[in-house]
């Protein structure tokens, strides 16, 4: 992508004329409405600009292709969507929030750092279990009354629409990692977020900070024994050059948001906010199946060309690393966080 105006662009929707009534729930860059929606009218042509941090070929941006050309067809091509990047994830949540793009897919992390701390559970370590209980606790604490999205709305001028699943976090090593006791003393990268690191480190790992730029050469050398994130992490960084291990642990679930301006939200009329909504809806459940079928064949992978041993997550005492964790996620809770963990527990 080139930069153009500070703005990399790459078209995702084509915007053919029509006449006629469009229905869609998309997002719009600019907070404009489209007007001469009733049956027979003519509709105008509007593309929405929506932020991510990836490239093209990433499957949350190809999410976005399929969102776009849902909402096109849903919409006689009155509505579209264009992918935009203009650097990283706090920059899309201002410029969302000031309604120069209409919106942004980002990690819970950013939204929940920059305008609802108390909701910080919802991306934390040995927090959702799985799939399921992420969308039950979505339903219950960001889409329930009074929930994570009011908040947005109320500060940061923007609303989640739906969230992708990104996949789990697995630990890497030198050895099979199937319960606490097999990781506890060894060193281990962590990115430097506290609740990440804190919660290993009540488990008992040695966390150790390293950029991820020199993450390879930190285990090469032994600076570090262990370290934890996807197995698409693990197959780019070419960590199975220097670990002979990928343990399922799955403790943590990482999930892409699609948020848009609430102005542009509300300028949409109701046949059009059900198009964008069920747009993504389907778009989110496509990329969800090919995120996991991808997962799946790197794991297969690293096991047949270069002799990595995986333990799968049915191997995996994931109830352990929990309770290991817990007095940590307990004092997260108590300090910080908006439920209580047994009210989190409860939703599994």
């Amino acid at each position: 992508m080139k930069a153009v105006s500070g703005i990399a662009t790459l078209g995702v929707g084509s915007l053919a004329g029509c006449s006629g009534s469009p229905s869609d729930d998309g997002q719009g860059t600019d907070g404009q409405n489209n007007t001469g929606n009733q049956s027979g009218g003519t509709s105008a042509e509007q593309t929405l600009d929506i932020a991510a941090t990836f490239g093209q070929d990433h499957p949350q941006v190809q999410l976005l292709q399929r969102w776009s050309k849902n909402l096109a067809e849903r919409t006689d091509g009155g509505l579209s969507l264009n992918y935009v990047s203009l650097g990283g994830e706090g920059d899309h949540i201002s410029a969302t929030a000031s309604g120069s793009i209409a919106g942004h897919g980002t990690s819970m992390t950013a939204l929940t750092q920059s305008y609802g701390r108390k909701y910080g559970f919802l991306e934390a370590p040995f927090v959702a279990q799985d799939w399921e209980h992420f969308q039950a606790l979505m339903d219950e604490y960001v889409y329930g009354e009074n929930g994570f999205n009011s908040q947005l709305v109320k500060q940061a001028n923007q609303r989640i629409l739906g969230s992708a699943f990104r996949g789990l976090r697995g630990t890497t090593s030198n050895k099979a990692v199937r319960a606490p006791e097999n990781i506890r003393g060894v060193k281990m990268r962590l990115p430097e977020f506290e609740t990440w690191v804190q919660s290993w480190e009540e488990i008992g790992v040695e966390a150790t900070p390293v950029p991820y730029d020199e993450l390879y050469q930190a285990l090469q050398t032994g600076v570090v024994s262990a370290s934890e994130g996807p197995i698409a992490q693990f197959v780019d960084a070419s960590l199975y050059e220097v670990q002979t291990h990928f343990s399922q642990t799955d403790h943590l679930l990482q999930t892409q948001n699609w948020v848009i301006n609430e102005e542009t939200w509300q300028g949409l009329d109701d046949s059009e906010q059900q198009a964008m909504q069920e747009s993504l809806d389907e778009a989110v459940q496509w990329a969800n199946e090919k995120t996991r079928a991808s997962a799946q064949d790197l794991l297969e992978m690293v096991q047949e060309e270069y002799d990595v041993t995986v333990v799968p997550s049915s191997e995996v005492d994931q109830e352990a690393f929990r309770s290991a964790a817990q007095p940590q996620l307990e004092e997260f809770f108590n300090e910080r966080w908006k439920p209580s963990l047994e009210d989190v527990q409860s939703l599994a």
